[in-house]
């Protein structure tokens, strides 16, 4: 799985470009996650305060055009981090019999 994340500057950009966005004021952070045929798994927003801490935001309450296109330039243009695969640390799959 791969994450794709973008920061404040970006979304502060598509907000002044998009009036009527419907995102939250104070959102400046999305991480969006895909899988290996770049279909996306997970989507984490967040609000990061002046004391360091990071409040998560459920997205699916601002779901709309503008998120999506957030979306779309996250995993353009987003930074990238590779994160392990959930099943990686579970035992690993025994094969099927050859039929």
């Amino acid at each position: 799985m791969t994450w794709y994340t973008i920061r404040y500057d970006r979304i502060d950009d598509l907000k002044a470009s998009w009036p009527c966005h419907g995102l939250p004021d104070d959102f400046d952070s999305l991480s969006v996650e895909t899988d290996a045929r770049g279909n996306v798994v997970d989507i984490e927003a967040y609000v990061h305060h002046s004391d360091g801490t990071d409040e998560q935001l459920e997205w699916r309450e601002f779901d709309g055009p503008a998120l999506k296109a957030l979306v779309d330039d996250c995993i353009k243009f987003g930074d990238i981090a590779d994160a392990p695969s959930p099943t990686a640390t579970s035992a690993p799959a025994v094969p099927s019999p050859a039929p």
